[in-house]
């Protein structure tokens, strides 16, 4: 908007103007006049300042820290008034994408002459994902609301919303361990872990600082560690369900949603211990996504791939026969599905036979209704899906995850 424009009191005003002006010019005296000429005064100054107020505005977006889902986001923006002269209350707008508002309308408060305010502008994030930011709208007027207008800027940011993870405590995992081959005759190191010495290598997420070999470390002017020999490691692999045609109703807080917090959950738990992890999936063009590695390094690539992944036309049965193979007696496995099928409980049934431990996270669509605005969210419990498979835990919008995979040391459900 280039042009200041009037508002609805405005325009009352402009008539009010225009009444004062014709009785000044039908009935000429001093008293008219002076109304008339003082009221369009009054009209003109506020179209004036209205028209100028953007001058010697400065806005400068400051950088926004990535948030997990269902959490929330502060978009700071620093505003700063470089003329001598006070400035009255301006208005930022700005389409966020990762809101169910879609709109951030924030103040900003009177500034002094020089004066610089810092807004951290705060907003729910419920849409996970990577998003970029470019325009903002400044909106402003005239002390006395007579007239509007509103400038874009053009500030380029970016904010990150990862999945919702929730603190995991224990995880349900098997007991029994396997050697950890390092694919060259010897075992895998860990750094701290075991009793032989191994040698040095750099640093990587999850090591304690506590074996860091700061004299080599120096010499390489990177982090290094000391490494020592593992005999046993645990072996975990997750299957996410990415089935279209399984997800819920509602848009954001759906199945789909709460399968993929529970794997971004148990990521980041499982990162936090020394064991081999897999992680299989698939994006929605039928690429295959799939991750194997030490956990902890793999916990930002997993991450990563979660907030991008969307529901497509694969199934966790497909997922599952493709890589069987690579499963081995002793391991743990965790099954996040959205729907049930004979062949899928077959191969469950298959990998418990050869000593695997699988642990099934099972979110079917009736147990997540839609959200619908000012109406309480409930299901009722006949509709509500019942475990159909041994070890099955069954989700539905309400289920806390840390609750449902709380065990203990002995593998006995608290």
């Amino acid at each position: 908007m280039l042009i200041a424009r009037p508002t609805h009191g405005g325009l009352i005003f402009l008539l009010l103007t225009c009444a004062a002006g014709g009785v000044a010019f039908m009935n000429v005296g001093l008293m008219t006049a002076l109304c008339a000429s003082l009221l369009a005064g009054i009209w003109v100054s506020a179209f004036l300042m209205a028209q100028f107020s953007f001058l010697f505005i400065r806005l400068e977006r400051l950088s926004a820290a990535d948030v997990p889902g269902n959490s929330t986001a502060i978009l700071p923006l620093r505003i700063t008034n470089t003329s001598i002269f006070y400035r009255h209350v301006l208005v930022i707008k700005e389409a966020v994408g990762f809101s169910l508002k879609k709109q951030l309308l924030t103040a900003v408060p009177p500034l002094a002459p020089g004066e610089s305010c810092v807004l951290r502008r705060k907003i729910h994030a419920d849409i996970r994902g990577h998003y970029t930011f470019d325009k903002i709208t400044v909106i402003s007027g005239d002390p006395c609301g007579f007239f509007c207008r509103s400038k874009h800027f053009h500030l380029p940011g970016e904010i990150t919303v990862t999945p919702r993870i929730e603190l995991l405590e224990h995880l349900p995992v098997s007991s029994s361990y396997r050697n950890s081959d390092g694919g060259e005759g010897r075992l895998l190191g860990f750094a701290g872990i075991g009793g032989d010495f191994f040698g040095i290598r750099p640093y990587r997420a999850g090591d304690e600082m506590q074996h860091i070999y700061w004299r080599g470390s120096a010499a390489r002017n990177r982090l290094m560690v000391k490494e020592f020999e593992a005999s046993i490691t645990e072996r975990i692999h997750i299957y996410l369900d990415c089935g279209i045609g399984g997800v819920g109703q509602d848009d954001v807080d759906n199945n789909f949603e709460h399968l993929v917090s529970a794997a971004a959950s148990i990521s980041e738990t499982l990162s936090r211990r020394y064991c081999r992890l897999t992680f299989t999936s698939e994006f929605e063009d039928h690429s295959r996504l799939y991750f194997s590695g030490d956990a902890s390094g793999l916990r930002n690539k997993i991450i990563e791939a979660l907030t991008e992944l969307r529901p497509g036309t694969g199934s966790a049965a497909d997922l599952l026969c493709d890589t069987i193979e690579y499963i081995r007696p002793g391991d743990t496995v965790f099954l996040l599905t959205m729907t049930v099928s004979d062949l899928l409980i077959q191969l469950a049934d298959q990998l418990k036979e050869t000593g695997v431990r699988v642990n099934w996270i099972y979110a079917p669509p009736e147990n997540f209704p839609p959200v619908e605005p000012d109406t309480l969210r409930e299901l009722p419990p006949r509709e509500k899906a019942a475990s159909v498979y041994n070890d099955m835990f069954v989700l539905d919008f309400k289920s806390s995850l840390a609750e449902l995979l709380y065990w203990d040391d002995d593998l006995e459900k608290v």
